[in-house]
């Protein structure tokens, strides 16, 4: 049997899937026939073309295009423009980690946890100084090279250390575990899930090691400031609109923790050269592109030695980021897994399942797990009792 399906709806889905039409055009027969009319699918194709794309099938019987909208403050800009493209990887990796967070809420209420009291505890009009000299405390910073010799281990450390706040952390490349939906950096590279009692923090896991770290922090920035938000962070947004304003503390936030004055206060303008600018990345786990807006800030650059200089790094680095070829992050699964539903919640919904409190097929689903047995290997390797 045939199904009737409007060219737009097929069109808006294959857009929603962040896949080429040549691609799904490709590898789904019949498709370009369908866009133009020529024939309809039966419903079996309908269903194959859905699951290709990520769709709901009931969504492709609508009269039009459903209007989605984000969950969350969108605040995504590039060079200050906004952003509308949404795909059905960006707004199921929301999702899923809202249900992850819901659940953890009831988990840590039914076990007395307290509202955070660092929640909103800053506005746009705190000094990103003193918000960040409050963050180095809380989170034991800066990192000496006895702690991470690397940028990777830096990350994992800072990771542990957000989490410690109470702060869960999600870092993935993929949509779940499935390893053939990987997250585009260009849509996103991190989100904020602000709540009193669990605020989430959501890593793009296909981020440079440096752009990981920063966004951490700038996400941090938006616990503080009690928002969510969904982020793509760069040093180049200087608009001004409320959008811009929230945005332009959060990457002042995290580049003043992540250098702080004590490390720039005694250079000088003479001194300043590509090694310096170097040497101060990998002394921070930054990029070179935080450094110079550290400097700029300072008043150690100019503003045309600044942009010169910047847009030179900043060509560098997008050219290494999009010359890198994606990754699932693969490796062992039970080693992946707690970052990719945060090492907190996991162990707290293993304790929480071996107790009796959770069902088994609860706790699968909001590790978007299938195998019952995992539960028991992921409680012996995190060495849960």
């Amino acid at each position: 049997m045939r199904v009737s399906v409007s060219p737009e709806l097929l069109l808006w889905a294959v857009e929603r899937s962040g896949k080429s039409l040549l691609d799904l055009t490709e590898s789904i027969p019949g498709l370009g026939n369908w866009i133009s009319k020529k024939t309809s699918p039966t419903l079996k194709q309908l269903q194959s073309f859905a699951d290709k794309t990520h769709t709901p099938v009931g969504m492709l019987f609508l009269d039009t295009p459903p209007a989605e909208v984000l969950p969350i403050p969108d605040m995504r800009t590039v060079k200050n423009r906004d952003l509308t493209h949404l795909t059905a990887d960006l707004l199921d990796t929301i999702y899923d980690s809202q249900a992850k967070q819901d659940w953890y809420r009831d988990y840590a209420l039914e076990n007395d946890a307290e509202p955070l009291d660092f929640v909103a505890s800053c506005s746009t009009g705190t000094p990103v100084q003193e918000a960040a000299k409050n963050a180095i405390t809380l989170l034991k910073l800066p990192l000496t090279h006895q702690e991470a010799r690397k940028y990777d281990e830096a990350f994992r450390v800072l990771c542990q250390r957000v989490e410690e706040t109470g702060i869960l952390v999600i870092v993935n490349g993929i949509v779940q575990h499935n390893t053939h939906r990987i997250l585009d950096v260009d849509e996103f590279r991190g989100f904020a899930l602000t709540d009193a009692i669990t605020p989430l923090i959501f890593i793009n896991g296909q981020d440079t090691r440096a752009g990981k770290i920063f966004t951490l922090l700038h996400e941090f920035g938006h616990i503080l400031l009690g928002q969510s938000a969904l982020d793509n962070p760069t040093l180049t947004d200087t608009g001004k609109s409320d959008k811009n304003d929230t945005e332009l503390w959060c990457n002042e936030f995290a580049a003043h923790t992540l250098i702080p004055d004590s490390l720039i206060t005694n250079i000088t303008t003479r001194e300043l050269n590509q090694q310096l600018v170097d040497n101060l990345a990998r002394q921070t786990y930054t990029s070179t592109l935080t450094v110079l807006n550290r400097l700029y800030g300072a008043g150690l650059l100019s503003w045309d030695k600044y942009t010169t200089w910047y847009k030179k790094e900043e060509e560098q680095a997008l050219e290494y980021l999009h010359n890198s070829t994606p990754g699932s992050a693969g490796g062992n699964f039970y080693n992946m897994l707690p970052l990719r539903a945060s090492k907190t919640l996991t162990r707290a919904i293993i304790t929480s399942t071996l107790e009796g409190q959770t069902l088994y097929t609860e706790a699968l689903s909001i590790l978007g797990i299938k195998d019952p047995e995992a539960i028991d290997h992921l409680a012996k390797h995190l060495e849960v009792a």
